[in-house]
């Protein structure tokens, strides 16, 4: 199986890997009446995201997308500009509130050889992870995961 692309978090103007079991739960383009289409074999729910996370709350930041039927309309005043590469649309400079209720994995620093040698990096392939709760989208704590321990996340793969 192919890896499949992964969202991201911005933090402090540094992309911060993102994990969850189910990251479709933070932001459904369908709401929006967007039909997302597979891309490629690396991305086929058709989307992927990036989120700003600040001491304010989530949002969604960016959001590349391919559709059926190649319709792109603004989103919240933003319009999305092609990307060749995938056949998808890319909306940055977005600022959509996401009210997401758990804990979401984020790694920094990722290992550049295990990065290399998967592609996109799991949560074992960074030296610093950090367990987030956030509540209606507002961070209520957040912890480092201490080495040596077993990781929360084995519960999301």
């Amino acid at each position: 199986m192919t890896i499949q692309s992964k969202d991201l978090i911005t933090r402090c103007g540094q992309n911060i890997g993102l994990h969850l079991l189910r990251p479709e739960s933070l932001f459904d383009p369908k709401k929006l009446g967007l039909e997302p289409e597979m891309m490629n074999t690396a991305c086929y729910r058709g989307f992927y995201c990036t989120y700003d996370l600040t001491d304010r709350g989530f949002y969604l930041a960016k959001l590349t997308i391919r559709t059926d039927g190649d319709i792109y309309p603004a989103i919240h005043g933003v319009c999305g500009s092609s990307d060749s590469t995938h056949g998808a649309y890319v909306y940055d400079g977005l600022k959509i509130p996401i009210s997401y209720t758990g804990t979401i994995i984020i790694g920094t620093r990722a290992i550049a050889r295990i990065a290399e040698a998967i592609g996109l990096p799991d949560p074992y392939s960074y030296t610093k992870v950090f367990q987030i709760e956030l509540q209606k989208g507002r961070p209520k704590s957040a912890k480092e995961i201490e080495e040596g321990k077993d990781p929360p996340w084995c519960i999301f793969y």
